[in-house]
């Protein structure tokens, strides 16, 4: 390990450290001269969290790690570096992501069928009216804020129908799920509350929702949960919450997100935005790279089940060992030149949903889908958009939220 390196103080847990995003040259350091990282927990977190952490910051490493979850426990010690972020490990063990082996299996296998790429895409005129929608509406109201106007909105109305929850209840239920992601962040608590009333009461609304459901079935998922079975038998009720939830916290969140990062990116570099006004064939190719660039999940945490070596190291039996993805969509040995943003970039396997394995994120083509519609839409409709004013972020190093993206554009009057 460099000597610098190992006398500095690095505290990836300090979401401080991404309040203008990734934290990118320190990555690019640790990949380089320290892969495998260890760091001490910080001096006031709780024993039960664990003494410290591996940070994994190399993309060829996350991928091993990831397809390996005999050796590195999702359900063992959670997914966060401090599980109290998301509510406690028994809370985490109630969602996909905080399961292993066959009982991982069985409830993904729930999910990888509602979720095949061959349902999703029969989901596009769905999606494309939703979209075609909000951005009638934001071109009424003019140019302002993307993230209000347009980016949150898309999501969060597709995912709220297939879910089958109502359009009045929509803004509240995405508030307590914001509200999840509020700790630590002041004016986010401010805006939806603390995470704590979030959890409570969007448990309690995801329960009397499912308890509809059971006694007036409607062509949604928050039925097919009522109805759905592991091994013949139903899936207790608070796996069918945590999935439910699961299912609308990510496909709220991580697409808004990830179109907003974009809209910057296309600002700042505005010949890649002019590459595709130029050629459409090309969108697929601009959804992977925004994917990539925009990295909105930065880790998730692994635990591991017994003594391992892994880039040099020796990780031992009950380690917390971290999987920085926000470092790996920038890895040099991945990706040729990794920090340039290139919409023709035609390889692009990026850890936007996760390294691969069993945890690859379940919604992966639901995402893939919005994203290139909203793109498709924006490029037709809106042209000559453009970011008008400082981008502002949620204070996380978990989720890289964005709360607020001035644009401005003079629109297309109508749909070509």
């Amino acid at each position: 390990m460099n000597a610098d390196l190992s006398s500095e103080t690095i505290d990836l847990t300090d979401p401080d450290l991404f309040s203008s995003g990734t934290p990118h040259e320190l990555f690019a350091r640790l990949r380089r001269e320290s892969p495998v990282f260890w760091t001490d927990a910080p001096a006031d977190w709780p024993a039960s969290v664990g003494r410290g952490q591996w940070n994994i910051t190399r993309a060829a490493d996350i991928r091993k790690v990831s397809r390996r979850w005999e050796t590195y426990s999702s359900a063992r010690g959670g997914v966060m570096m401090d599980n109290r972020d998301a509510g406690g490990l028994d809370i985490i063990r109630e969602t996909l992501l905080g399961k292993d082996g066959d009982e991982h299996a069985c409830q993904r296998g729930i999910l990888d069928d509602a979720f095949s790429p061959a349902r999703v895409a029969k989901l596009e005129d769905r999606v494309r009216s939703i979209v075609n929608h909000h951005v009638e509406t934001f071109i009424a109201g003019g140019p302002g804020d993307v993230v209000e106007g347009f980016t949150k909105k898309v999501p969060l109305n597709v995912i709220c129908s297939l879910l089958g929850i109502p359009e009045e209840d929509r803004e509240q239920v995405f508030a307590w799920a914001q509200s999840v992601l509020a700790d630590g962040d002041p004016e986010m608590i401010r805006l939806y509350g603390r995470p704590e009333e979030g959890r409570r009461k969007a448990y309690e609304y995801v329960e009397t929702l499912l308890t509809e459901r059971e006694r007036c079935p409607a062509d949604d998922l928050a039925t097919f949960f009522t109805t759905a079975t592991v091994g013949g038998e139903p899936v207790r009720q608070e796996h069918r919450v945590g999935l439910f939830r699961q299912l609308f916290e990510a496909g709220a969140d991580t697409t808004m997100n990830t179109m907003t990062t974009a809209i910057q990116a296309f600002t700042d570099y505005p010949e890649q935005w002019q590459i595709l006004l130029d050629d459409r064939s090309l969108i697929p190719n601009a959804v992977e790279e925004m994917l990539r660039w925009a990295g909105v999940v930065t880790y998730f945490r692994r635990t591991a089940t017994c003594d391992v070596e892994l880039g040099g190291q020796t990780i031992h039996e009950g380690d917390s060992v971290i999987m920085w993805y926000a470092s790996a969509n920038r890895d040099d040995e991945a990706f040729d030149h990794a920090d340039t943003f290139d919409v023709t970039r035609e390889s692009c396997a990026h850890f936007a949903f996760g390294g691969g394995g069993r945890h690859f994120c379940v919604g992966a083509s639901l995402a893939r889908l919005e994203l290139r519609i909203m793109l498709e839409t924006l490029l037709e409709r809106l042209p000559d958009l453009r970011v008008a004013g400082p981008m502002r972020r949620t204070r996380s190093n978990v989720v890289l939220g964005v709360t607020e993206l001035p644009v401005t554009f003079s629109a297309r009057l109508t749909a070509q």
